[in-house]
C-alpha cells in the first residue's frame, strides 16, 4: 500500500495498492520531487527504494528502514531494545546519502543486530560485512563506497575537533 508521511518521507511498499491511493501518491511524489507533473511508474519508484526526506531532499534507505528493526526514534522497538545508536550518530549523518549512522552502521558500537548486541567495530566488523544491507550499500554506492577506515578517521577527527573547541 502506498503510503503518505508528511514532512518525512514517502515510500512505495506494494504493486497491489488501491489505484487512487496509487495515483494521489504518485502526484505527490512528483510535486515534491519535480515541481511538476511527470510520469514515473510506480515500479520504478520501487526499486530505486529511494525515500523522499524533508524538502524534497532523495535520501536512500537506512539500516533500520531495511531491517525493519523498530530502534529508531519513536520506533515500536525502543521501549524493549532502547533506541539504535546508528540512528542517533550525527558525526555520520550524510554518508553514503543516509540519516545519522542510516548508512554505515557497521562503523557504529552497540548495534542491535541478528538479534544480539554487537561491540565495537573491530569486535563486530566480521558480522556486518556479512550483512545483506552491508552487501547493498556496497552496490549502491560504487564506485563511490568510503571505507570503513576512512569513515572512522572522519570521527576521529571530528572528535578532536570537539575537544579543541571546548578547551
Amino acid at each position: 500500500m502506498s503510503r503518505i508521511y508528511p514532512s518525512l518521507h514517502f515510500s512505495l511498499h506494494t504493486q497491489k495498492s488501491n489505484p487512487q491511493e496509487s495515483e494521489q501518491s504518485r502526484i505527490f511524489f512528483q510535486k515534491r520531487i519535480t515541481g511538476h507533473f511527470l510520469t514515473v511508474p510506480i515500479a520504478c519508484c520501487e526499486l530505486l527504494s529511494l525515500h523522499v526526506k524533508n524538502r524534497g531532499v532523495f535520501m536512500k534507505m537506512n539500516c533500520w528502514e531495511y531491517k525493519k528493526c523498530g530502534r529508531e526514534p519513536g520506533g515500536v522497538n525502543v521501549h524493549d531494545l532502547k533506541i539504535c545508536p546508528a540512528t542517533i550518530e550525527l558525526r555520520l549523518d550524510g554518508i553514503h546519502g543516509g540519516t545519522n549512522g542510516g548508512r554505515c552502521c557497521w562503523i557504529v558500537a552497540e548495534t542491535f543486530c541478528q538479534k544480539e548486541l554487537q561491540g565495537a567495530f573491530a569486535q563486530k566488523y566480521k558480522n556486518c560485512s556479512a550483512c545483506d544491507f552491508y552487501s547493498r550499500v556496497q552496490e549502491e554506492e560504487f564506485p563511490d563506497f568510503q571505507l570503513s577506515e576512512l569513515i572512522l578517521e572522519k570521527m576521529h577527527k571530528q572528535n578532536i575537533q570537539i575537544l579543541q573547541v571546548s578547551i
